[in-house]
C-alpha cells in the first residue's frame, strides 16, 4: 500500500524518525490496556485495595522493562519505560473519570 513511496520516504524503514512508531508505541498500548483492565476489575474494591492494585500493576510493568536491561534477556529502550508511563497515565486520565463503582444491591 504504502510501496510508491521513494525509499528516503518510507515510515518503517529501520533508521526512520518512525521507528518509535514500530517499536515503542505498542509498549504505550500495552500498558494503556493493562492499566484499563486495572481500573475495570478494581472499580468496586476498597480505596486501599485499588490503590494497592494500581501501584502493582505499574510497578510491574515498569519493572519488565527495566529487568530486560539488567536481568531478563530483551531489548531494553528508556523511549519503552516512557512509553509504558505515558500509557498508564492516559489510561487513568481516560478510565478513571467514566469509571463508577457498581452499586451493590443487597
Amino acid at each position: 500500500m504504502i510501496e510508491w513511496l521513494p525509499y528516503n520516504a518510507h515510515p518503517f524503514k529501520l533508521g526512520s524518525n518512525f521507528d518509535w512508531l514500530v517499536y515503542n508505541v505498542p509498549d504505550g498500548l500495552w500498558s494503556f490496556s493493562f492499566m484499563s483492565f486495572l481500573l475495570i476489575a478494581c472499580r468496586n474494591d476498597r480505596p486501599a485495595t485499588r490503590k494497592l492494585c494500581l501501584a502493582f500493576g505499574s510497578i510491574l510493568m515498569i519493572g519488565v522493562e527495566v529487568a530486560q536491561g539488567i536481568y531478563i534477556p530483551g531489548t531494553y529502550d528508556h523511549l519503552d519505560v516512557l512509553a509504558t508511563v505515558a500509557g498508564m497515565g492516559l489510561s487513568y486520565l481516560f478510565a478513571a473519570p467514566f469509571i463508577a463503582p457498581i452499586a451493590r444491591f443487597a
